[in-house]
């Protein structure tokens, strides 16, 4: 059997997703400010759901890294905006329809999340990104909740 290939990406936010989030956003803030709240509290809301939906649009439509790499043997590399490389491993995945969602853990606890829909993502990246998980992902085993 051959061994994988490495896979390389460019990777930009999905404007399709940010678009969905801006409308849930404000059809959000259009629902607190026709709700039955006093006038007051319904600014109050609408104020810090507004600022909240600005800053978590403008985070998300400007990611710490633009590119990413899965190497053959196995670890990933995200570079950042100042080509900076830093090593990540793949802590979950997941493939619905179109969409693909990787978490990746990098050092000090920290997370990334690559999210790859048909408008950011072509369709060959995302076959062979779906192939390579289907082969190679082992998910962490969940906590059972059970005491030993």
């Amino acid at each position: 059997m051959k061994s994988a290939r490495a896979i390389a990406f460019e990777y930009r936010p999905s404007r399709v997703l940010a678009g969905i989030v801006a409308a849930a956003s404000v059809a959000a803030l259009c629902a607190a400010a026709a709700s039955g709240m006093p006038t007051s509290a319904k600014m109050f809301v609408c104020t810090l759901g507004g600022i909240y939906a600005i800053f978590a649009l403008r985070r998300f439509l400007r990611p710490r890294f633009v590119r990413a790499q899965w190497r053959s043997d196995g670890p990933w590399r995200l570079v950042d905006t100042q080509d900076r490389i830093e090593p990540a491993d793949l802590h979950e995945a997941v493939a619905l329809g179109p969409l693909i969602v990787l978490d990746l853990a990098l050092a000090r606890r920290r997370r990334f999340r690559v999210v790859l829909l048909p408008d950011n993502a072509p369709f060959e990246l995302r076959r062979r990104l779906r192939v390579r998980l289907a082969g190679n992902f082992v998910p962490k085993p969940a906590d059972s909740g059970e005491g030993t």
